[in-house]
């Protein structure tokens, strides 16, 4: 027993914590072990000759929550001192009852030890983990963490709202099937596991997703995988909203090849427009210059004829560049448009044309409503289309006609120009809108009128599409939005 109560002071004198022995009646230190100044910063002799100086050194925060050894049970606490050089002590101490020979507790036994660095350590690390929370919490980007068979385990408020759901828990309790519905394109999820798990990570990847309400957005994912301390493995990712930049991507690169489109017009036209004005003017001169020196008057009619249609060449080529202008510069200028009167007009203007009363115009308009579009470029692509009718009737038909019709509702005007004349070959079916194209050799015009059709169509922001046969005829069917809903809200708000 001698040997045992020597190992055991040998013990206590020796171990960095501090071991103290205090009575419970009195409340006084009957033994403190020398590691006590190491960490209180006075002698234990001190403590010894005045026991109050052990509540003296709690630090003031922590004074209303540290039980004092005046009870006979264990217990474990944590809690701070302040050095009489200010230093601050994080102390964790351990107490156990005592008891006498005859199993009285008398005496109160415990062990307090230095924690400082390890209480610095859980702060920081706590700091830390408040700190990515907070970033997590409150950044723009959609932040995740996932299992290939679970779904998302993890997700930041930012992710949630990317995918348009009301909590981050609704996305989290997601079915699977649901998750790998996110990506708009099929198996993009898979791709996606199996590239992280080939190269451990992947950067900046470009993937259309799909919202809860079945909207879609582009995102940039990059994503990396991890392992805990239990081998468990897990995808951790970020998600980009850049549906602005993708969008400014496309308006630019569709500026380009506007841009391109319209350098290759220049150029076409700038050619065909020095040919087509120079031609009739140099026939005029050739006219003018043989005239000059015919002596038979006789001849003169023959070349005023020729002259007159040198002329008219060269004044449909200057209405079509006129229209072309228009087209291109004019803003829309919505206002209410009758369809009757202006095919009606466009017959009339039409009637003085070669073969002209020969041909049966037709006109048949169903309007259940008003329509409201821009009069000025409709007129243009019916004025072409209905002129190109007349121009390439077929007078060996039995009864050569070019039939109109037009119905008009709310949403929309649909106009179907047929006619059956000459037709076009199937061959050019799908060039006749391009640019000073001209099918055959019989084409005395410009080249300009059903690329500016087209055009002011694509304006109007509708379509045109045709269907022809050679020697049978060809229909043109216009399709153009009605703006009358709203025109009445503007009417509405005045």
């Amino acid at each position: 027993e001698v040997e045992f109560e020597e190992l055991y002071h040998q013990l206590a004198e020796n171990i960095t914590e501090v071991f103290f022995i205090r009575s419970l009646s009195s409340q006084h230190f009957i033994y403190i072990s020398p590691a006590f100044e190491e960490i209180w910063g006075f002698s234990s002799q001190r403590l010894l000759d005045n026991p109050a100086m052990w509540r003296n050194v709690i630090h003031p925060e922590d004074e209303d929550r540290v039980l004092y050894p005046t009870i006979a049970m264990g217990r474990h606490q944590e809690f701070r001192i302040v050095r009489p050089d200010g230093d601050i002590r994080w102390i964790r101490e351990r107490s156990f009852p005592v008891p006498d020979k005859k199993g009285n507790i008398y005496r109160v036994a415990g062990i307090a030890e230095d924690i400082t660095e390890k209480k610095r350590v859980e702060i920081r690390s706590h700091l830390q983990e408040q700190l990515i929370l907070q970033i997590n919490e409150n950044v723009n980007e959609g932040i995740y963490r996932s299992k290939a068979n679970e779904g998302i385990i993890y997700a930041n408020k930012a992710f949630a709202r990317l995918f348009g759901y009301d909590s981050v828990d609704e996305i989290i309790h997601a079915p699977l099937e649901e998750i790998n519905s996110l990506y708009v394109k099929e198996g993009t999820r898979s791709w996606l596991l199996d590239s992280v798990r080939k190269h451990g990570s992947i950067s900046n990847k470009e993937i259309l997703y799909r919202k809860k309400d079945g909207s879609s957005f582009w995102g940039l994912e990059s994503s990396t995988m991890s392992k805990d301390k239990y081998g468990e493995t897990y995808i951790d990712g970020t998600i980009i909203d850049i549906t602005e930049k993708k969008e400014s991507e496309e308006l630019l690169r569709l500026k380009n090849e506007e841009l391109e489109k319209i350098n290759q017009e220049l150029d076409r036209f700038i050619y065909s427009a020095s040919h087509d004005l120079r031609a009739p003017l140099s026939s005029l001169l050739g006219l003018i210059s043989l005239a000059a020196i015919e002596d038979k008057k006789q001849q003169y009619g023959h070349f005023f004829d020729l002259m007159r249609t040198s002329v008219n060449r060269m004044d449909h080529f200057i209405k079509d560049i006129v229209d072309y202008s228009k087209n291109s510069r004019l803003e829309l200028q919505i206002e209410k448009t009758d369809v009757r009167e202006m095919t009606n007009k466009i017959f009339s203007s039409l009637n003085f044309m070669p073969g002209a009363i020969n041909i049966e115009p037709m006109v048949f308009i169903d309007q259940q409503t008003e329509l409201f579009t821009d009069s000025t470029r409709l007129n243009i692509v019916l004025n072409n289309v209905i002129a190109n009718a007349f121009k390439y009737h077929d007078l060996r038909q039995e009864t050569p006609f070019v039939e109109v019709n037009a119905a008009v509702n709310s949403k929309e005007a649909t106009i179907v120009i047929k006619d059956n004349g000459k037709g076009i070959d199937p061959r050019y079916i799908d060039s006749i809108f391009n640019m000073f194209f001209r099918a055959t050799e019989e084409s005395k015009g410009s080249g300009l009128g059903l690329y500016i059709v087209k055009e002011a169509v694509k304006k109007l922001e509708g379509e045109i599409t045709v269907e022809s046969q050679p020697r049978v005829g060809t229909t043109f069917t216009i399709s153009i939005p009605n703006h009358l809903k709203a025109v009445s809200k503007e009417v509405e708000k005045v």
